[in-house]
């Protein structure tokens, strides 16, 4: 369930109306109904090639964000499933996860106006934080900004993100 080729990583786990779902490196999901015995879903076509993911119960049940190589660079990407047994990719807009040099989303969270995704965009030299938000997990739009709030000299990226009750996401 856990060993084979390569690296096996679980690098976001949530709770979805199933049981759990677990995605991790190379797009591998896995489910349990207790936390105790899982399993390995088969490949899922949509997935493979996904790097570095976040999960959330949210838009139309479960939503991934991550970033995908296949276009030749490292771009944003989302990735939504009814049942975290099959996945479908967002198509893909390079003016929302794209662009020159590599985007990629980190983490994600129910808030906001819906979803709000955070992640970096290292298209202008460094490495600046960068902000999605979705209503419903399907149409995303990226935050933006002069580069005085997420930008500015060295790295800035942000890899995760929380709702704390009162002050909303942070």
């Amino acid at each position: 369930v856990f060993g084979g080729p390569g690296s096996q990583e679980m690098q976001g786990v949530v709770l979805g109306d199933l049981g759990l779902v677990a995605v991790g490196k190379d797009g591998t999901v896995w489910t349990s109904t207790d936390g105790v015995v899982w399993e390995r879903v088969p490949a899922d076509e949509p997935l493979a090639g996904a790097a570095h993911l976040g999960v959330v119960a949210g838009g139309p049940g479960l939503v991934v964000v991550g970033a995908d190589w296949s276009g030749g660079d490292e771009d944003a990407a989302v990735w939504t499933s009814a049942d975290g047994l099959s996945w479908e990719r967002v198509p893909h807009d390079e003016a929302v996860f794209g662009g020159p040099g590599s985007q990629e989303m980190a983490a994600v969270a129910v808030g906001g106006p819906g979803l709000v995704a955070v992640g970096f965009d290292w298209s202008g030299g460094d490495e600046d934080a960068a902000v999605w938000a979705s209503v419903d997990g399907l149409t995303w739009e990226r935050v933006t900004d002069d580069g005085s709030i997420f930008g500015g000299d060295g790295t800035q990226t942000m890899l995760g993100l929380a709702v704390v009750e009162g002050l909303g996401l942070v």
